[in-house]
């Protein structure tokens, strides 16, 4: 996990222009669009009540649906926005 979040975390810095990845745009972007999508799909699966049936453990289900949830939600919407800027050509 922490080397997934690495790999983001590189990708969004690339996409803002701070760093240059020996890497084609293009691949920069759909690398973009997944964790955009995967930070998404999370965020949106914490408050839907399969997620909660799944993980209905406390305090991990209210510390879910408090901050991890919405903060997947928000670093989906960064990697979106960053997308959406165009930065990396």
């Amino acid at each position: 996990m922490a080397a997934a979040l690495a790999v983001a975390a590189l990708i969004a810095l690339a996409l803002a222009g701070i760093v240059t990845l020996p890497l084609p745009a293009a691949l920069i972007r759909l690398g973009g669009l997944g964790a955009a999508l995967v930070f998404l799909g999370r965020g949106i699966a914490g408050f839907t009540p399969a997620w909660r049936r799944i993980t209905p453990e406390m305090p991990f289900a209210r510390n879910d649906r408090l901050y991890f949830s919405p903060l997947c939600l928000l670093i989906g919407a960064g990697f979106t926005l960053l997308l959406i800027q165009g930065v990396a050509t």
